[in-house]
């Protein structure tokens, strides 16, 4: 005891009375602290002491519960345990859903990110609908384009507000764009037609193709081992020409040499 503050001890407690307090009333305050402990560890009797004696364990009643669960199927063997317990889980699952979804549509946007339709539509109209709020005038706005970036549809037509409160776009007058003759092309890739005289370009485009075909084929393969001839007939003519030339050549060399005499016979 220090001073005017006094320490009162119970049992292995120790507390700090708090203020000055007389010396007889810290006294008497540790008498009945003292008393009170001595009647309830020798007097007074726990409530649990006059209760009969608890169930322990039983390993019949354990092995009974584990048989009448099938492990491999996840199902109870008695049917109307098993029915039992899936109206359960089936009643437990959907107020767990329930209320998922509820918490889902208070805390997300009051409409579908995609669709852009109200989600409380079927319950309460827009204009009815308490909890929902206008979108705040800003000083600045919300977005630089005016137009939908994911559907490149405008605000008018594609926007998750009401009809009559969606902002309204302004009118564009485009500026003629020019581009040059060069790039401006005849022929629709997606159609496979031209824009203009389709037919007569065709008949041109084949005869073309011919002629070009023709070309290479006098290039790369002039003779046709086939018919024995070659494919143009002006070198088939010159190349007959040539083989008449020389036949009548071997023909008159041959005759010249039966004309001269035999040098043989003279001597």
């Amino acid at each position: 005891m220090r001073g005017h503050w006094p320490i009162c001890r119970s049992g292995s407690a120790l507390r700090l009375l708090e203020g000055p307090q007389p010396l007889q009333d810290a006294m008497a305050s540790w008498a009945e602290e003292v008393q009170t402990y001595q009647h309830e560890r020798r007097v007074k009797l726990h409530p649990d002491l006059f209760k009969g004696p608890t169930v322990g364990y039983v390993r019949g009643e354990t092995s009974k519960r584990e048989r009448s669960f099938n492990p491999l199927l996840g199902r109870f063997l008695d049917p109307q345990r098993e029915q039992e317990q899936q109206s359960f889980e089936d009643e437990t699952k959907r107020g767990f859903l329930n209320l998922a979804r509820d918490v889902q549509l208070r805390r997300e946007a009051p409409f579908d990110l995609v669709t852009h339709e109200r989600k409380f539509q079927a319950l309460v109209p827009q204009h009815q609908d308490p909890g929902f709020e206008k979108e705040p005038k800003r000083p600045f706005p919300g977005t630089a384009a005016d137009y939908n970036i994911i559907s490149n549809v405008s605000f008018d037509q594609h926007h998750w507000a009401h009809p009559d409160e969606r902002p309204v776009p302004k009118d564009r007058v485009p500026k003629k764009r020019l581009i040059p003759a060069m790039l401006h092309k005849d022929f629709n890739i997606l159609t496979n037609r031209y824009r203009e005289h389709h037919e007569a370009k065709i008949a041109r485009d084949q005869e073309l193709n011919l002629l070009e075909a023709a070309d290479k084929l006098r290039k790369t393969k002039p003779f046709d081992p086939v018919q024995q001839k070659f494919c143009d007939e002006d070198m088939e003519n010159r190349m007959r020409a040539c083989q008449d030339a020389l036949t009548t050549e071997i023909k008159l060399r041959g005759e010249e040499v039966l004309r001269e005499p035999s040098s043989v016979g003279c001597l």
